[in-house]
This record gives C-alpha cells, structure tokens and sequence, in this order.
C-alpha cells in the first residue's frame, strides 16, 4: 500500500530552529507558496509508475525542457537492491532524491534573499525580523549580530554534488541505511535511539549512522551540516569566493574541499568528482521544481 499525503502551505518562507546534528524535518518546510506531496512508497513498481503518470524523464530535465514534479518521497522502495540493471538503477535513484534536494535547497535559497534583503537595510527590521534572523542564526551555529558569517553559511549545495554523494553513502539507494532508516549521506550520529549501527564499526567505536523518519530530513540535515560543521569550513570559503569571482558554483571545484566527509579523504573526493563526470550530474544543476504538482492519482 502507498501512502500520501498532501500539503498545501502559505506563502512565506520560514526557518525555525533544529538540533546540533542536523534534524531537518518537514518542521522545517512549513512555508512553500505551492502544493507538493510526500509520498510513502511500497516498491520499484509503485514508483515507477508514479514517475509515468507524472511525465517525469530524466532526459527532459537533462535538457531543460522539463521542470521537475514537486513528488517528495518519505522512503526508498525495499526492492531498490534488486534492479539489475546499474543504469536503471541508477536513473530511479537520481529521480528520487532530485526533487527532494531542490526542495531543500529552494528553502535555503528563500531563506538566504531574505536574509540578503534584511542586511541591506539594519536598523529597520520589524520585531518578527529580528526574532526570524536569531532563529535562523541559532539554526546554522553562528552569531546572529554577524550577518556576514550568516550569510556565508545560508547558502545552497550544487545539485550534481548532493547527488554524487547521496549515491556515494547509499550505493546508489540500496544501502541498509538508506532503505532502513531513509539516511542517504550517512551522517553519523552517538545517540543510540537515533542511530543504526554499521556492520563494519571497528571494535571500541560508537558511532551510529543517523537516520531520520523521511527522506527530507535527511537531506536537510546533510546541507546543514556542511553549512555548519567546522570540517566544512574550506567548502564555504571555495562557496563564497565562486560566488564574488565567477557568480556561479562549480560542483567539482568544490567537491575538492570535503576531505573530512569520509575516512577515505582524497580517495573520496575523487570518487565524488568522478561520480559527479561520469554521470553527466552537472546537466541537474539548473533543474527547477515544478510550481504545482499535477498528473497524481
């Protein structure tokens, strides 16, 4: 059985906060001026056939011609490990999480203009204003007088780099800890009540990889902790400084900076990168959300 459920949200964006390891969750995304879906999946089955009835090709995207379906997944299908074929694969996975990382970043990209616009003009923010800007700063661990650090952390991750490495820590979406606790970055966490724990964990280690009750979370929490980790200091740096040079980012520039993401460092920056090329995953980082999501039944 498939379970949805649809939500209709006002028009402004807002960020309360969250907890010290990245907690995102649909908490996080009250204010949407669209309608989307979140839908629990049964299996490949189900899932295929919803990314029918939504026209949603991967090469229409590709191309620019089609915008991508608001359809925001709670879970991955239990039956993921069993598509044989690795471009087919591969594709259902990138269709997946697409949308749920434009999501995520469609509110950090609200939430940074309005932070953009209030800097530019202090001394006159409303109450609500100040309140909004301490709430956002408790969010991204910095000082909320210092919109300059701010503003340096609420900013958006390429898309072709979430997916690299979303395929990279999930296996392409048929990890253990992708199926069974909807973590696709494998994020570590030392609470035991919110943690898997990993078959490979060396003895005297206790770490957990962190799972979350959807998807969304976890791509949530993936972008806030690059925005806020201290390991992830020289990524926002490369961020900051593509953003005054070049005006754009570059994915596999920065992909260069997350050493400290995995044990593998160089090894695993490489992968990225090569997942990212391989794959074509750039073609993505101009793709946008469908205003309204039509064509579900």
């Amino acid at each position: 059985m498939t379970l949805a459920l649809a939500l209709v949200a006002p028009t402004v964006a807002a960020s309360p906060g969250a907890d010290s390891e990245g907690d995102g969750t649909l908490a996080a995304f009250k204010q949407v001026p669209v309608r989307e879906l979140v839908v629990g999946i049964a299996d490949v089955a189900d899932l295929s056939r919803r990314f029918l009835q939504l026209g949603y090709h991967l090469d229409h995207v590709r191309s620019g011609a089609g915008e991508v379906p608001r359809l925001l997944l709670a879970n991955l299908p239990g039956d993921m490990p069993e598509i044989k074929l690795v471009e087919v694969r591969k594709a259902m996975f990138i269709q997946a999480v697409l949308p749920l990382i434009l999501r995520a970043n469609e509110q950090i990209a609200a939430d940074r203009e309005r932070l953009r616009m209030l800097a530019a003009r202090p001394g006159i923010w409303s109450d609500a204003d100040s309140i909004w800007v301490a709430q956002l700063a408790f969010r991204y661990n910095t000082d909320q007088f210092d919109l300059a650090e701010l503003t340096r952390r609420v900013d958006v991750i390429p898309t072709s780099l979430a997916i690299a490495q979303a395929a990279e820590e999930s296996g392409w979406g048929t990890s253990r800890f992708a199926i069974a606790g909807n973590a696709v970055f494998g994020q570590w966490t030392y609470d035991p009540d919110k943690g898997l724990v990993p078959n490979s964990r060396e003895e005297g280690r206790n770490h957990l990889v962190r799972t979350y009750d959807g998807l969304l979370g976890s791509v949530a929490g993936y972008m806030l902790n690059l925005n806020t980790h201290d390991a992830y200091n020289a990524f926002r740096n490369r961020r900051q400084a593509m953003r005054t040079d070049i005006g754009a980012l570059d994915a596999t520039s920065l992909a260069q900076t997350l050493i400290y993401y995995s044990e593998g460092r160089r090894d695993y920056t490489k992968r990225i990168r090569d997942i990212i090329e391989i794959n074509d995953l750039t073609a993505f980082d101009d793709a946008r959300l469908s205003r309204e999501l039509r064509g579900l039944h």
